[in-house]
């Protein structure tokens, strides 16, 4: 009888301490913070179709304890991104997202948003919004957007652009006049940073 007993006791203690063990794991819950995001909500110049724009978003952390970036979630799978998986961000830093928005299969206005999860005030996401037209090729003679797109490769390749626009990262877009895009009110720690 004694192979039965033990036998017993492998089928009843051991799920019992497995589930003893899942239930008591280790697990830590981080304290929520702040952050500030440049311009938010953007507003992007007319696109031809088949191009690719590159969106860089800088997030700052406002808070007081490290921001753990463990998600980012496009709306849309032509919205590529560069980032690795649960970014820390120590208070007071910050960092460049980096997006590549893909243009090939959409015509028309296009708006997009990115969510960013992680322990961010005040419901765990952010939101980054972009949107703009994308222009249809034009058959035969170019359009303003292709002689747009022509005339700013030549400046990007002789540093007119660069002279003249700042970096990539600086503008190309334009925003909302009446608000900061991210200073709703329940974003209350942007208006404090005018």
């Amino acid at each position: 009888m004694k192979p039965i007993t033990h036998i017993a006791y492998i089928i009843v203690i051991l799920p019992l301490m497995a589930l003893l063990g899942i239930t008591t794991s280790c697990t830590k819950k981080l304290p929520m913070t702040t952050i500030a995001v440049q311009d938010s909500i953007r507003h992007y110049y007319p696109l031809v179709q088949g191009t690719d724009l590159t969106i860089l978003w800088r997030v700052a952390n406002t808070g007081q304890t490290p921001l753990v970036l463990t998600d980012v979630q496009p709306s849309c799978g032509c919205v590529v991104m560069d980032m690795k998986k649960d970014v820390v961000i120590p208070p007071g830093n910050d960092i460049v997202l980096r997006f590549i928005y893909r243009s090939e299969a959409n015509t028309g206005y296009v708006r997009h948003t990115i969510r960013l999860f992680g322990n961010i005030v005040p419901k765990g996401m952010a939101n980054l919004v972009f949107d703009l037209n994308v222009v249809v090729p034009a058959l035969g003679s170019p359009d303003y957007e292709e002689q747009h797109k022509k005339r700013n490769e030549f400046d990007i390749q002789t540093g007119v652009k660069k002279l003249v626009d700042g970096d990539e990262s600086q503008r190309g877009y334009w925003t909302d006049d009446n608000d900061y895009s991210r200073g709703y009110n329940r974003y209350y720690w942007w208006k404090s940073r005018k």
